[in-house]
């Protein structure tokens, strides 16, 4: 086993060690799934479980090949033989994919807790028994360590930092996701904190909590988005998602970080996982108009609207559990404070005047906002403006102008006193959240009287250049060019 026993990280705090104290009599079994997955680094893996878990709580380590082109099981069985836990070996001729994977690994485990691991990790002295200190306390909750990267070319133990999925970066609702790595919070230096989201290749729960909550493939995809699913799932009807600072657990991303060898077998992977994932969305939202207009703003096509439809309720036949909290209360309540706002026309929370900025000028020319740029576009959408749209601008009660559909990012003047253009840029409201006006490059205000957006610093108002498809800031004037209709004050 030389070179597979790497050292192990220190613990991070003294107080770990209390851990060591504890008595757990609960038996946890190890699901491990993989495809074409480097012998080496799976070796590497099971004999850092093996070495750094207590051997009266490992029950099992189950492996399960889901359908690799090379068969590695003699390999895999020649180096079990030395290992003191069961090791079992479980192939499909057939790749079910990682969700329907794991469903069959929880389903075949005999421990009464189940850690979910990826085949290419490193777990810690002292990895497991902070997570099961989590579910003892929180028995129908997900715990889950922090997360350490691994240089992947050279496999050895090279520190590179500290990650977790504190949040999703939500665009245009649910388009996409896009995780953002923090460090713990700041503000909470508690051993144990909770987390709007996790990745999906390091997590522990009790098998009665997977069995019920962990989602199951619809569309027979070979990679998923369950861990966001999950997500959902274990805040709105469980006891929700906590994250241990004393386990730690290093992961790299193999020798497939580009998740080729499941893109290969499906060129429709990505859009099949926004239905599956919206399908469970949506399954959280109780009015239909809210539904419609969520998904409206991820997609400008009836056809792709109705198939989450159709996936949601596929969804509803495999899951049935009650669940007393819903999608808004998850954004609202969870998820951290720089992600995006739930936002309503109704509520006044957050924006003091939202609308369609239709030029006066030029009837049918809007502005519309990307995450780049600020820009006119002729397509107004008027009556079908959306909740969550590109087209729809909110005007926060600090003097920022921002999308409902995403609010990291605000209008921005520039520097200098001579900028004329307006980019996107980080909202000055994220990074300070204690500020109650906005920096002088971020302040916009809208004069209802005039019909004109102004930036209040340079004391310039928004102009729409049509032809050009663009809009600057020039010098106030009485032109109909700077003269915006349809921004209306929140009732």
């Amino acid at each position: 086993m030389h070179g597979l026993l790497p050292q192990s990280k220190p613990v991070p705090d003294r107080s770990c060690l209390r851990h060591l104290d504890q008595t757990f009599s609960t038996s946890v079994s190890v699901v491990m799934c993989m495809k074409n997955e480097l012998v080496y680094l799976l070796l590497r893996t099971i004999t850092t479980l093996v070495k750094r878990t207590p051997p009266h709580l490992l029950r099992e380590i189950l492996l399960i090949d889901d359908g690799s082109e090379v068969d590695s099981s003699p390999e895999i069985s020649d180096f079990s033989e030395k290992m003191s836990i069961p090791i079992k070996l479980v192939r499909n001729n057939v790749s079910v994919g990682i969700t329907n994977c794991r469903n069959a690994g929880i389903r075949r485990a005999e421990g009464e807790v189940v850690v979910i691991l990826d085949t290419h990790m490193e777990v810690s002295e002292i990895w497991l028994e902070p997570l099961l200190d989590i579910l003892q306390d929180r028995p129908l909750a997900v715990a889950v360590p922090t997360l350490d990267l691994i240089n992947e070319r050279e496999y050895e133990e090279k520190h590179l930092r500290t990650v977790n999925a504190y949040g999703i970066e939500m665009m245009s609702g649910y388009s996409y996701f896009r995780y953002y790595w923090t460090g713990p919070p700041e503000d909470n230096q508690s051993e144990s904190y909770r987390t709007a989201s996790i990745l999906g290749g390091a997590l522990a729960a009790y098998k009665t909590t997977f069995l019920e909550f962990y989602p199951q493939g619809v569309l027979g995809e070979h990679w998923g988005t369950e861990n966001s699913r999950l997500a959902l799932r274990m805040w709105m009807c469980g006891q929700g998602l906590w994250m241990s600072r004393c386990s730690q657990i290093l992961h790299t991303n193999g020798n497939d970080g580009g998740l080729q060898r499941y893109l290969k077998d499906s060129p429709d992977m990505w859009l099949h996982l926004h239905y599956e994932t919206l399908g469970d969305v949506i399954n959280f939202i109780g009015e239909e108009g809210e539904k419609r207009r969520l998904l409206w703003s991820v997609y400008k096509e009836d056809l792709h609207v109705e198939k989450v439809f159709e996936v949601s309720r596929a969804i509803r036949q495999q899951f049935r559990s009650e669940c007393s909290r819903d999608y808004a209360w998850y954004l609202k309540d969870v998820q951290p404070p720089q992600s995006m706002h739930y936002v309503r026309l109704g509520s006044r929370d957050h924006y003091h005047l939202v609308g369609e900025a239709e030029s006066v000028s030029h009837p049918d020319f809007c502005i519309v906002t990307d995450y780049k740029k600020v820009y006119v576009d002729q397509r107004c959408r008027r009556d079908r403006t959306l909740v969550y749209d590109n087209h729809l601008l909110g005007f926060s009660v600090r003097g920022e102008v921002q999308t409902t559909v995403q609010t990291l990012h605000c209008w921005d003047s520039g520097q200098g006193d001579n900028a004329t253009g307006i980019t996107m840029y980080g909202c000055h409201s994220v990074s300070h959240p204690d500020l109650v006006t906005t920096y002088s490059s971020q302040n916009f205000q809208y004069n209802k009287d005039t019909r004109q957006i102004i930036h209040v610093d340079s004391k310039r108002c928004v102009q729409i250049f049509p032809n050009n498809k663009e809009i600057l800031l020039v010098y106030c004037n009485d032109s109909q060019e700077q003269k915006c209709s349809s921004i209306r004050k929140m009732d």
